[in-house]
């Protein structure tokens, strides 16, 4: 729902005109209605904006910006607050009256109840821009999953932030120079993580913080932070668990269903959109619409073709009828992403190496074509409730470095005449066994390591970042480090819901819904859920070798036999076939050295070398590495534009 832009200052007025132009560069966020608020004074001016799409009151009472009876508190705000109802009810015991029926209204009214402190009694997903007049100050908040964008750049006398990147860009001081830890993040997770952007000087307020801007003051804060405390439960009441969960999810999705307009659910065929799917339509007396998309490729020969895994159909299709839901289906082709890839790359305002865009973007039109406004997202469930195989193995590896002189026996097994999988099984044992968990975490996740990275860059550029080759270590460490007392299968889950779902998973999936302008949700990242889930021992989650076990025992009525039998697969399209079909013609122009060299930043011959080793040697290993660069040299064609920019010192 929604995007927010605003611009203070501490000197000078605002410039209207400017802060317009942001706002129309996110018509698609919100094409139902758009604002802007001025308020020029001479300690602090202020501008606001918004975009809406209208999800709850679908009048003009709902319009933003949006002001309290008094004049005195201004806001903007982008989100949904599921807990809204009851929040609404505690104002207006306490004499607060509303002129909507929106969340908006509510946000006001907290702030001039509690204050700051408000934040920490939203559920919900949001970012907002709070102007408090009578305090002369600006607060900007992201919800505590981090759902929903803002980005902020602020140079000591102004702060200017967006919930999108490419309209911060519009106004001109901004300049437009590549951060280069930002970089070497991107080259190391495959993505840039908050508070870090692409373009130097432009932050991204991390989840669950808030800044306060006035005349004398820039401050940041946190009103919540994941916190790892596993509980110890030497005995515990499983089937009270089984229960909680079971309740504990039902209350969420009910919660996020909450919505003036028609709701869908994005159907993987797994278990966790199942369950959301399961939740949402006994919560309906109508059949909800469900959505599920495969992949093709008509520029392969039919051989190829039968390569795509398209499991993600059949199974979708028998929760379907299961279920009882409207059922949908689309089809993506490769020939049509050499024209859609370069919309995505931008769309997603940084570059992001993942392939799970064109099928968020094909579902999400097809939803918003059928009518759909929100849809539902099962994302968050397999780092909450233990559900990746890498959980299973970290759990086993702990066991295994029990056993003495394993490390003699695992060196003594390449000696002897075994099949290469039991080789390859002990070589990985070997460099994994009694290193510390950030080795471990590069190993399990198939990290470039800081050669690799660095052989990517050209000369000049490999040079300057020789000083910020410890930065993925210290992004990575906080979390996977957090706390020596917890398992490793636990470190390992906490560290994913921290920089895989609240910095990656989460943006990607707000920016193509919205390119449609249409609102995901994900009933998963619920307060109360990620409250119960985050701390709960491993070994509850994971029973002997199945995953998901409380899931699994929580909504065995809903889930298919088929489905809860069916092997972890991840929700993607297969990067190697699309190079080799509808994308070959694009990786080889966007990577050759002309090209290369326009921006100055990547190693022409060794970005040659990768396409070569993808596209004629078939080495399926790199086609991640061929992807980011691809993604990269995408990103700085739509961004900067200009030669050897990211250069500049």
């Amino acid at each position: 729902m929604c995007g927010i832009v605003g611009i203070a200052r501490r000197i000078g007025p605002i410039e209207a005109n400017i802060l317009q132009r942001m706002n129309d560069e996110m018509i698609y966020r919100g094409p139902d209605n758009g604002g802007i608020y001025i308020d020029q004074n001479e300690d602090l001016s202020i501008g606001l904006g918004n975009r809406r799409l209208s999800i709850q009151d679908l009048s003009e009472a709902g319009n933003q910006p949006m002001q309290n009876q008094s004049g005195s508190v201004h806001l903007v705000y982008n989100g949904e607050l599921y807990n809204n109802i009851e929040l609404r009810s505690d104002l207006e015991r306490r004499g607060y009256l509303y002129h909507s029926k929106t969340d908006t209204e509510t946000i006001l009214h907290s702030y001039e109840a509690y204050g700051i402190e408000s934040l920490k009694r939203f559920n919900g997903m949001f970012a907002l821009a709070l102007y408090d007049k009578q305090r002369g100050r600006l607060i900007l908040a992201r919800d505590r999953m981090g759902i929903k964008p803002l980005y902020y750049w602020c140079d000591g006398e102004q702060i200017i932030f967006a919930s999108e990147l490419k309209t911060l860009l519009i106004h001109p001081a901004i300049p437009r120079e590549i951060d280069r830890e930002a970089l070497d993040l991107y080259l190391s997770l495959y993505y840039v993580p908050s508070p870090f952007s692409i373009i130097k000087g432009i932050k991204k307020l991390m989840p669950g913080q808030f800044v306060i801007f006035s005349k004398d003051n820039f401050n940041i804060n946190s009103f919540w932070e994941p916190r790892l405390e596993p509980t110890s439960l030497n005995s515990y009441d499983e089937k009270q668990l089984i229960n909680q969960t079971r309740t504990t999810l039902q209350d969420a999705v009910k919660r996020q269903m909450v919505a003036d307009v028609p709701i869908g659910v994005l159907l993987s065929g797994g278990i966790d959109s199942t369950v959301v799917a399961g939740i949402a339509q006994q919560n309906t007396t109508d059949p909800i619409l469900s959505f599920a998309a495969g992949y093709t490729d008509s520029t392969l020969d039919a051989e190829e073709n039968s390569k795509f895994n398209n499991d993600d159909l059949k199974y979708a299709q028998l929760v379907s009828r299961k279920l009882g839901t409207i059922h949908h289906e689309i089809i993506l082709d490769g020939k049509d992403l050499p024209e859609l890839l370069p919309r995505f790359v931008s769309q997603l305002d940084e570059p992001v190496c993942e392939s799970t865009s064109p099928a968020i973007y094909a579902i999400s039109k097809l939803a918003r074509e059928s009518g759909t406004k929100v849809l539902l997202s099962g994302d968050a469930g397999d780092e909450l409730f233990g559900g990746y195989e890498w959980y299973s193995g970290a759990r086993r590896l702990e066991l295994y470095e029990k056993i003495p002189a394993l490390h003699v026996a695992l060196k003594m097994l390449q000696y002897l005449p075994l099949s290469d999988l039991t080789h390859f099984k002990a070589q990985d044992l070997l460099k994994k066994i009694k290193q510390p968990y950030l080795h471990k975490y590069r190993l399990i996740y198939s990290l470039l390591n800081s050669s690799d990275r660095y052989s990517l860059f050209n000369s000049n550029y490999f040079n300057i970042n020789r000083s910020s080759s410890g930065i993925w270590e210290q992004v990575i460490g906080q979390y996977i480090n957090s706390n020596p007392q917890a398992e490793f299968a636990h470190l390992l889950s906490y560290t994913d819901l921290n920089l895989w779902v609240r910095e990656l998973f989460n943006p990607r999936l707000d920016r193509i819904s919205m390119m449609c302008s249409v609102e995901a949700r994900v009933p998963f990242q619920d307060n109360n859920v990620v409250d119960f889930a985050l701390n709960l021992p491993m070994y509850t989650k994971i029973k002997g070798s199945e995953s998901k076990y409380l899931l699994r025992s929580a909504f065995r009525h809903l889930i298919p036999d088929s489905v809860l039998n069916r092997k972890k697969q991840a929700f993607v399209g297969s990067m190697n076939l699309w190079l080799q079909g509808g994308l070959r013609e694009l990786v080889t122009d966007m990577l050759a050295p002309s090209q290369i060299n326009r921006f100055g930043i990547l190693n022409p011959q060794k970005a040659e070398s990768l396409v070569k080793n993808v596209l004629v040697d078939k080495r399926e290993e790199l086609v991640p590495v061929v992807w980011m660069l691809l993604t990269l040299q995408l990103w700085c064609d739509s961004y900067l534009r200009q030669p050897n920019l990211s250069c500049v010192n």
